[in-house]
């Protein structure tokens, strides 16, 4: 009975230490990532990406500062948002991981806000307002817009470029797929809303 316990033993120490030197996968970094969006650890998710630490603007602008308004927007979204790694293709030092989320898109509260914001940017232009007025104004439309616009929900799959960069995974860049999932869309929407603009004023 003592040899087989003692077996048994020394079998769990040679998995334990099998899986303690196991290769890191990318996969597992897409993941912590992934987690680390869902409980909006910024700082978390920046160590994840290629000099993320020292890019302010490392993921397009998705931190708005000095719009706590939104942020919180953003936080509260993030933590319903769900996700499932469908995939991983490794060569060599790169690798692809093909992550689904469902998140909250709030593309219609962003155009909500837009359309009101011009239309009281058109009244405002008689009397030439400052900086200030204007981003106040653009601060109440975005509010009244979450308040009152109901967003929906979407899928979306996102591919994640991968490298090997001192024996570890980590992301080159965010990919603009994400940064939409991040945004709940209002990236992407406010891309298509100025494009729109400006096709029309060309």
């Amino acid at each position: 009975m003592k040899r087989i316990l003692a077996f048994v033993l020394i079998l769990a120490m040679i998995v334990c230490f099998a899986g303690c030197g196991a290769e890191p996968k990318p996969e597992d970094m897409v993941r912590e990532f992934c987690d680390a969006f869902r409980a909006w650890d910024l700082e978390k998710m920046k160590g994840y990406v290629r000099g993320g630490e020292d890019n302010e603007n490392w993921m397009n602008g998705v931190e708005y500062t000095e719009y706590a308004f939104l942020a919180d927007f953003l936080k509260a979204n993030a933590a319903n948002a769900k996700y499932e790694i469908k995939g991983a293709e490794t060569v060599g030092e790169t690798a692809k991981v093909t992550v689904e989320f469902k998140y909250v898109d709030a593309a219609e509260v962003t155009k909500r806000a837009m359309q009101d914001l011009l239309l009281q940017a058109f009244v405002m232009a008689f009397t030439n307002p400052s900086d200030e007025e204007l981003e106040k104004a653009t601060v109440e439309c975005f509010e009244n817009a979450i308040e009152t616009t109901k967003t929906a929900e979407d899928t979306r799959t996102v591919v994640f470029d991968c490298v090997r960069s001192e024996g570890k995974w980590v992301l080159p860049m965010v990919p603009e797929e994400f940064v939409n999932v991040a945004t709940c869309n209002m990236y992407g929407t406010l891309e298509e809303f100025t494009g729109g603009l400006g096709d029309l004023l060309d």
